[in-house]
């Protein structure tokens, strides 16, 4: 598979052939070059005449031959004057080259009548292509057909009237409340309300002083802190003794402190 799986090297790419620069004069001041003719010796034959008689089988009349006529298209142009033109306009750019450049700061300022005249000149333009604008884009519309209107208004508000009496017909079921319930409910509303600091349980609680609330709480925090610093003291590290032997090998190992 290896011998397969090969590719060729691509070849190193050749530098192409400069192109050859056209000289104008070469082509519209070369004369024109025609086809050379051998000479063999022998007399050149002629086109033998064909005869249209002998072609369709019936005589045709004669008639003489119609004067060419030009052809539609462009006229040649004349090598001279694209010459000449090219000249025109070398001579052009030369001397728009020629011109010193403008600075922004050699303009003088512009006064403030010529803004509004430039200003009203522009409004004037901007109404007229505005209302052309407009008249262009003008669209005919058709009067609507009014035939029958007013019976679909009439079926519009005989539709409306209907619905409306429906809705009015409707019997809702609602329960009625007895007297008895609502003069029960109203005799519940008038009661005072209940006095909590009479019930038993409210009662049953005693007053703590600020000085026991604060000694005792002092007292709780002390008894967490005592706790933990119990339960750190009783934690046991396990620490490995080190040999004599392993101490002093590693001595030897350590770097020598630098000599001054």
């Amino acid at each position: 598979m290896g011998l397969f799986s090969r590719k060729k090297t691509p070849e190193p790419i050749k530098p192409s052939a400069p192109a050859k620069t056209v000289n104008p004069d070469d082509i519209f001041g070369a004369p024109s070059v025609k086809p050379r003719q051998v000479n063999t010796g022998a007399p050149a034959a002629k086109p033998a005449a064909v005869n249209a008689d002998d072609i369709f089988g019936t005589p045709s009349p004669r008639k003489a031959a119609a004067p060419a006529e030009p052809l539609d298209g462009p006229a040649s142009i004349n090598p001279d004057d694209i010459k000449k033109k090219m000249q025109e306009l070398e001579l052009e750019l030369a001397e728009k080259s020629a011109q010193p450049k403008v600075d922004y700061s050699q303009y003088g300022l512009v006064d403030d009548s010529e803004v509004a005249d430039a200003q009203e000149k522009y409004e004037a333009i901007y109404k007229e292509e505005h209302e052309r604008y407009l008249r262009s884009h003008v669209q005919d519309i058709s009067s609507a057909n009014t035939e029958g209107l007013s019976d679909k208004v009439d079926d519009m508000l005989s539709e409306v009237n209907a619905h409306r009496a429906q809705e009015a017909a409707k019997v809702y079921e609602v329960s009625q409340v007895s007297d008895e319930e609502v003069a029960k409910g109203m005799s519940e509303l008038q009661q005072a309300p209940k006095d909590e600091t009479k019930d038993a349980l409210y009662q049953s609680i005693t007053e703590i002083n600020d000085a026991d609330a604060l000694s005792s709480m002092v007292d709780s925090m002390m008894n967490e802190v005592n706790a933990h610093r119990a339960k750190e003291a009783a934690k046991v590290y396990e620490v490995s003794q080190v040999s004599d032997e392993e101490l002093a090998k590693s001595m030897e190992t350590l770097p020598e402190a630098p000599r001054r």
